[in-house]
């Protein structure tokens, strides 16, 4: 087995931890590396970095296996981005029919266990999508930063995405003439 190394540290205030029924996505890291490893094998697990939060110093280290630098998937040249963009797809494909096989299981801990698969494969923004040896490595997964978070929908084609949702906007308010001090005068009488 490869050694681990830092890959990556996230600050903890920057980032908030994605979480159903009381529980986080990234502090079930091992139930869903160990269920990953069984129903799908060690390449699913691996896609996953290993988080080590020091609360002392509001930081999480993130330690995956293998050696050189974890670089941020959007710095990649083009044809190094395409081949991790194809296996990370095909990663977060069978990670998605294992989720759903998993949320629909009678049994509450297997859907309580898809649902934190679900939210794992969310990153704040995909330079958390790290590439190191060809092989793709999430940090910060299981969260969001402002409010957002990105996950498989990264990879589809623009066509394929649903319409982004725009604000309904009003008509603004008629703004009311500012009064003369001849009128407050007046009113004060």
């Amino acid at each position: 087995m490869a050694e681990t190394s830092l890959i990556a540290t996230t600050q903890q205030a920057a980032l908030r931890p994605l979480a159903v029924g009381g529980q986080t996505a990234v502090g079930s890291v091992w139930q869903i590396a160990a269920h990953l490893r069984r129903a799908r094998g060690p390449d699913h697990a691996a896609l996953f970095a290993e988080p080590t939060p020091d609360p002392g110093r509001g930081i999480i280290d993130w330690y995956a296996p293998g050696e050189g630098e974890a670089v941020p998937l959007p710095s990649l040249p083009q044809d190094g981005r395409a081949a991790a963009e194809a296996r990370l797809a095909s990663l977060f494909a069978d990670i998605g029919a294992e989720a759903a096989a998993l949320k629909a299981s009678q049994r509450e801990g297997d859907r309580l266990l898809g649902e934190l698969l679900a939210l794992a494969v969310r990153v704040p923004d995909p330079s958390y999508i790290r590439v190191r040896g060809g092989r793709p490595v999430l940090v910060g997964w299981g969260h969001e930063a402002g409010g957002r978070s990105v996950g498989p929908e990264l990879l589809e084609k623009a066509a394929d995405l649903p319409p982004p949702r725009h604000p309904i906007l009003f008509p603004p308010r008629p703004a009311e003439a500012p009064r003369r001090a001849d009128q407050e005068e007046r009113h004060s009488e």
